[in-house]
């Protein structure tokens, strides 16, 4: 050999990119660690199936939420009318009136203040 010859090298690069390692590189693990490839499997699996499940779990949450906060206002606004008749019935009827009148208000913002967010 030239000293020409012993200089040179030769140079290989590749690049791989996807969720598991490449194909050559996934058999190498599985030659130091024997379950290692159906392990990074599972792992790729398990954490793929986390991804899908994380907004259908976040819509759920969601929806409980808005059904809570239903049976609340729900109930505030029943509560609010029963005490206006005790009121009414005490024969304090300004206070009666003043009870109805803003469970009503509240309740009409509540709607307009709905159904201007689901225009949006």
């Amino acid at each position: 050999d030239t000293p020409e010859q012993r200089g040179k090298q030769i140079l290989s690069q590749s690049h791989f990119t996807g969720p598991i390692p490449h194909p050559d590189t996934f058999k190498s693990y599985g030659e130091i660690v024997p379950d290692a490839p159906e392990r990074i499997l599972t792992v790729f699996e398990k954490d793929s199936q986390a991804a899908r499940d994380l907004p259908i779990k976040a819509i759920e949450a969601q929806k409980e939420d808005n059904r809570r906060a239903h049976w609340m206002a729900w109930s505030l606004v029943i509560s609010a009318f029963g005490l206006s008749v005790i009121f009414a019935m005490m024969d304090k009827d300004w206070l009666s009136g003043v009870t109805l009148g803003t469970t009503l208000v509240g309740i009409v913002t509540g709607f307009l203040q709905s159904n201007k967010s689901d225009a949006q």
